[in-house]
């Protein structure tokens, strides 16, 4: 990845009737605060459209607890990403919105380019 590049996608889970605890004890990963279970996917340095497949792999790991949360809990992917210079672009494969769908959560994109 260029060293002026990077890239990020945070699952979270959040509930007014869970904590983030329960969410975590559920799901066995990822990180907690007080309100709010993230897991940001992959290490610093991977590239945006192989972080999104490492964000569909934990979905379709850990797909039978995401729903059953997504019935008292609020879920969204946010990505965020500095795109280069000129054009760049994300791609969500249809088996990853399919997942997301099934799980009710909102992708939030947020791009950064420094200006």
């Amino acid at each position: 990845m260029d060293s002026e590049s990077w890239s990020k996608a945070t699952l979270r889970v959040w509930a007014d009737g869970r904590t983030a605890a329960e969410i975590h004890s559920a799901l066995g990963i990822g990180e907690r605060s007080s309100r709010l279970w993230m897991l940001d996917v992959g290490p610093p340095d991977v590239p945006l459209d192989d972080r999104l497949q490492l964000v569909e792999a934990v979905l379709a790991e850990k797909r039978e607890v995401f729903v059953e949360l997504a019935a008292t809990c609020e879920m969204d992917l946010f990505v965020s990403w500095t795109p280069k210079d000129g054009q760049d672009h994300l791609l969500i494969s249809a088996n990853l919105m399919k997942l997301l769908g099934e799980m009710g959560a909102h992708v939030k994109l947020d791009t950064w380019t420094g200006s």
